[in-house]
């Protein structure tokens, strides 16, 4: 089992493909597997890293407060054991605020950037439903139980009436799934919660391509278009008819999307 040891956690890793460096960096209470429906087709393009986030999956469960920052720093980290000098980064959700402090922390070590489903600050709604999550956590709820609690913020309309994908992500997700600390799980919400980028956004220079998805409420796509003009160069695409986790619903688009703007050379985003 690859695991590094990298800013006093340990960090479990996955490398496939070749040609230029993509990581991959997942959301809250998500593991590698979150990556699967996607992974063969990047990995056709790119050299892609993708790891567990510290209290995800294999990886160390903390006992510190997490915040962006930190898991940014341990995803720096991560790309300096394995030698990567830089590379395009790509994160979705929590995912997505990590990579947006890497972008602010260490631009250098950044080529181009893809925020998925993610936010600049939780808006009121969002920040209701990672705080009942996190108090649900804390309070020992199972994580099967959570999980089928927050199936309507992940999944659209359309997905969830497939009585046969809903089976199989449920059999995963409840089954398969690498067993996670629970207080993991409430601190990487708690990095959600603390999350505020509002004011810097504008400071980051990289060319950044803004993913969303027409039916996500669990990050609107009214946050990514805010998100978008923060930034100071980039676009914004919407995947139609689909909700949070898109990247499972409609893996192709989700990586003709990726795929086009990683291999464009154009100056504007």
């Amino acid at each position: 089992m690859p695991m590094l040891n990298v800013n006093g956690v340990a960090i479990y890793y996955e490398q496939h493909g070749r040609g230029e460096s993509l990581v991959l960096i997942g959301g809250a209470g998500t593991d590698t597997s979150i990556w699967l429906a996607v992974l063969d087709d990047l990995a056709k393009n790119f050299r892609v890293t993708l790891f567990d986030n510290r209290g995800s999956g294999k990886s160390t469960t903390p006992h510190e407060t997490l915040t962006t920052k930190l898991l940014a720093q341990d995803t720096m980290e991560l790309m300096r054991a394995l030698d990567i000098e830089s590379a395009h980064v790509l994160g979705h959700s929590l995912g997505g605020a990590i990579a947006q402090q890497m972008a602010l922390r260490y631009p250098e070590r950044i080529q181009k950037l893809i925020l998925c489903g993610t936010f600049a600050k939780l808006n009121p709604i969002s920040r209701q439903v990672v705080k009942n999550s996190v108090d649900l956590y804390r309070a020992g709820t199972s994580p099967q139980m959570l999980y089928q609690q927050n199936i309507p913020w992940l999944y659209s309309s359309t997905f969830l009436a497939d009585k046969q994908k809903m089976r199989s992500i449920l059999e995963k997700n409840l089954k398969e799934k690498e067993p996670q600390a629970m207080e993991g799980m409430a601190k990487q919400g708690e990095a959600c919660l603390l999350h505020d980028t509002t004011n810097t956004l504008k400071n980051i220079p990289h060319r950044t391509l803004v993913i969303s998805a027409d039916h996500d409420l669990m990050i609107p796509l009214e946050e990514a278009k805010k998100l978008t003009e923060l930034l100071s160069n980039a676009r914004l695409i919407v995947i139609d008819k689909t909700a949070h986790l898109f990247i499972i619903e409609k893996p192709k688009e989700f990586c003709d999307a990726v795929v086009s703007f990683l291999s464009s050379h154009s100056q504007c985003g």
